[in-house]
C-alpha cells in the first residue's frame, strides 16, 4: 500500500518550491493535486470500510432473497437483494400482505407464494412498538 503521507511530503516540497519560484500555474497544480490525492484517501476509506462489513457476511442469493450462512451452516435472514445489491446494506425482510415479504427501508415488495400464517392468525412474533 502506498503511504498517503510521502505523497503529501512531496507534495509540500512541490508547493514550497513553487512558491520559491513564484510559479502560480505550478502553484495551482501543485494544490489541485493535493486536494485529488485527499478526496482518493477519503474514498479508500469508504471502500475499505464497505469491504470490511461485506466480509461480515457470507450472502447466497436465493429465491429472490439474500440468506446470510453462518459458519454453523444456518442461515440467517431473509434479506432485502436489492439493499444488498446496491449499498451491500444487510436489511432484514418483513412479512408484507398475504403472501410477500417487504423490504422496510426501500419498500421492495417480494412475492412469496406462501401465506404469511402470523397475518391470518391474527399473532405476532414481530414487535410492533
Amino acid at each position: 500500500m502506498i503511504e498517503t503521507t510521502k505523497i503529501m511530503d512531496t507534495i509540500k516540497k512541490l508547493s514550497e518550491f513553487a512558491e520559491r519560484v513564484k510559479d502560480i500555474d505550478a502553484r495551482t497544480a501543485v494544490l489541485d493535486l493535493k486536494e485529488e490525492i485527499l478526496s482518493l484517501r477519503e474514498e479508500n476509506l469508504k471502500l475499505r470500510e464497505q469491504l470490511i462489513e461485506k466480509e461480515k457476511f457470507n450472502m447466497k442469493f436465493e429465491e429472490s432473497v439474500y440468506w446470510n450462512i453462518k459458519e454453523n451452516g444456518e442461515k440467517e435472514g431473509p434479506f432485502c437483494s436489492a439493499c444488498w445489491d446496491k449499498d451491500k446494506k444487510a436489511i432484514h425482510l418483513s412479512p408484507g400482505a398475504y403472501s410477500s415479504l417487504i423490504c422496510p427501508v426501500c419498500k421492495t415488495i417480494i412475492p412469496t407464494g406462501e401465506k404469511n400464517d402470523f397475518l391470518s392468525s391474527g399473532e405476532s412474533s414481530i414487535d410492533w412498538c
